[in-house]
């Protein structure tokens, strides 16, 4: 947690924080969470507000999952009834790997109905509150399908990782998505040399395992195919393409 001291040093050091927060829901932030803390929700809400009234730019991440994709807006709306400024929404997709295997054998990944609501919620968001809100790793053949091609453009954010991001486990190795565990090299010694020579991510940036619709698509730098680690494998096509 933040403590209210430790703003005018951070002031000077960042431009802007990230802050995960899933829920306006007490109960359900908690269990979400995974803390039994009875003051946790209320200590991230006030660090939300010191952040807030900062100088920093104040991002938020929202996870969804059957629990809570119906609520992002309300999520939003809770927040900025609050006081708080919230600069920019991102939409981080759950996957079925390993850090949440135990969590999908008991419930269901969303559905397509359900994540059509999401991005709904987050268009809505962007047009109420002029929050830059953006759907992460979601194919823009999906979005197409019930979003305008102007607010495409505008709320897609492809991912990254392993084309312009590195992500590192915590021993040094490296890893196509922060999301999972799946080591694709011993801790690194030169960064740069390692992750242009590593035979996983060369294979990974051909894209040559990705599907015909995708190989000749227009759009793939707009979005790279959406989320390959959206089956939990190492990498495939997307799940939303079903």
């Amino acid at each position: 947690m933040i403590q209210p001291e430790d703003i005018p040093f951070l002031e000077t050091h960042t431009e802007q924080i990230n802050v995960s927060f899933h829920t306006a829901n007490r109960q359900l932030y908690k269990k979400i969470m995974g803390i039994n803390d009875e003051n946790v929700f209320d200590r991230v809400v006030n660090n939300l507000k010191g952040i807030s009234d900062s100088t920093i730019r104040l991002g938020l991440f929202f996870s969804p999952l059957k629990s809570n994709f119906d609520q992002l807006f309300n999520t939003v709306k809770y927040l900025v009834d609050s006081g708080i400024q919230i600069d920019e929404l991102n939409l981080n997709r759950i996957i079925p790997t390993q850090h949440s295997l135990v969590y999908f054998r008991q419930t269901p990944d969303l559905n397509i109905e359900e994540h059509i609501s999401l991005i709904r919620q987050l268009i809505d968001i962007r047009q109420k509150f002029h929050i830059e809100a953006f759907a992460e790793a979601y194919p823009v053949c999906f979005l197409r399908t019930f979003v305008s091609a102007e607010l495409v453009e505008s709320i897609s954010l492809p991912c990254l990782v392993s084309r312009k991001v590195i992500a590192l486990n915590i021993d040094g190795s490296m890893k196509l998505c922060p999301a999972t565990g799946f080591r694709i090299s011993e801790p690194v010694e030169n960064l740069l040399s390692d992750f242009d020579s590593n035979p996983t991510i060369r294979e990974f940036q051909s894209g040559l395992w990705r599907n015909n619709k995708c190989r000749n698509c227009p759009d793939w730098e707009i979005c790279y195919g959406g989320c390959h680690a959206s089956r939990g494998e190492l990498f495939a096509d997307d799940s939303l393409f079903e």
